[in-house]
């Protein structure tokens, strides 16, 4: 089914935005859609290896296993796990670790620049190749893969405003702002 629209996340911080669509979104996914493959950009790697292990956990825990059985996970490591029906959960970096050679059907990113950042230019550059290129490119159809973005807003020229921008091209998926 064709996505109406992508969605960038500027609620404030402390709000529980990245625990639930970064941690908890994936694992729901594989209830539903147990083959879907998610992606998740930050501005570290750090960061992206520990919103993704507190999804592993989710998976992992008692009560999930016990609800949905049929999720068997197979290969796992800090960046990525998979489970047997080809599901699969990676991180990779707005500036470093590349997402090339993957493409998925969710693609969220989560604090792409360090609030310290929004003060240099290149970075605010760096990730609006990001959002405009870079992830674009990782969608198994441009028209059915939902993206999002979570992060406070914190310039303007920000990921959140280069997102909602793009969004506004004549044939590209409209993007829908939660502030």
């Amino acid at each position: 089914e064709q996505v109406d629209h992508d969605t960038v996340f500027n609620v404030p911080f402390g709000t529980s935005k990245s625990t639930l669509c970064t941690v908890l979104f994936q694992p729901w996914t594989w209830t539903v859609m147990p083959r879907a493959r998610h992606m998740t950009a930050t501005h570290t790697e750090p960061l992206g290896t520990d919103l993704a292990g507190k999804s592993l956990a989710v998976v992992r825990s008692e009560q999930y296993r016990m609800c949905f059985p049929e999720v068997v996970l197979v290969k796992q490591s800090d960046s990525l796990f998979t489970n047997t029906m080809g599901g699969e959960r990676r991180t990779c970096t707005v500036s470093g670790k590349t997402p090339t050679g993957h493409h998925m059907h969710f693609l969220g990113t989560d604090d792409p620049i360090d609030p310290k950042g929004a003060k240099s230019l290149a970075e605010l550059e760096n990730a609006s190749h990001f959002i405009n290129n870079v992830y674009p490119s990782r969608k198994v159809n441009k028209l059915v893969t939902w993206s999002y973005l979570v992060m406070q807003r914190l310039c303007r020229g920000d990921p959140s405003e280069v997102m909602v921008e793009a969004g506004k091209k004549e044939g590209a998926i409209p993007v829908k702002q939660f502030v």
